[in-house]
Order: structure tokens, then C-alpha cells, then sequence
């Protein structure tokens, strides 16, 4: 797999997330809809931990891969270089 310099389908998926959250966040992707189904999270005083986005409690594994989900998690595990 590495011999023809492809990566694997986890990696792949985690950049290709990532692009997208930045591209939105950015407003380079405009969409009402998607805009709608985000839950960005607020904090009203200041705190140690940034996050970007509330994420629903999940019961099944289904569910917690979904792509908004996955992609707004993927957004909390490091915040900041979507701000930058």
C-alpha cells in the first residue's frame, strides 16, 4: 500500500473531514442547510478547554459515525487550527 504511495482509508477520511470543516468554517463552502444541522457550542465565561462544537450524546456506534458527527468531532480534537 505504501509502495504506491497511498495512505490509509482512516487517514484519508480524516483530511478529507478536516478540509471540509476548515473550508466551511472559512466560508468558502456556503450552505444554509449544513449551517442548520451544526451545533456550535458557546461558552458563556471563560474556560481552559476550547470547543468549537456541542456534539449529541450517542448511544450506538452508528450514530456516532455519522458524517456531521465525525466531522465536529474531529473539530474539538483540535480547535485551533481551524481558527488559524
Amino acid at each position: 500500500m505504501y509502495r504506491l504511495g497511498l495512505k490509509k482509508l482512516t487517514h484519508r477520511r480524516f483530511k478529507a473531514n478536516f478540509t471540509f470543516l476548515g473550508c466551511f468554517i472559512d466560508g468558502i463552502i456556503d450552505s444554509t442547510e449544513l449551517l442548520t444541522k451544526i451545533n456550535f457550542k458557546v461558552s458563556t465565561f471563560n474556560v481552559r478547554h476550547i470547543y468549537l462544537f456541542s456534539l449529541p450524546i450517542c448511544n450506538t456506534k452508528y450514530s456516532k459515525n455519522q458524517r456531521l458527527h465525525r466531522m465536529m468531532s474531529i473539530g474539538n480534537k483540535d480547535p485551533l487550527t481551524l481558527l488559524v
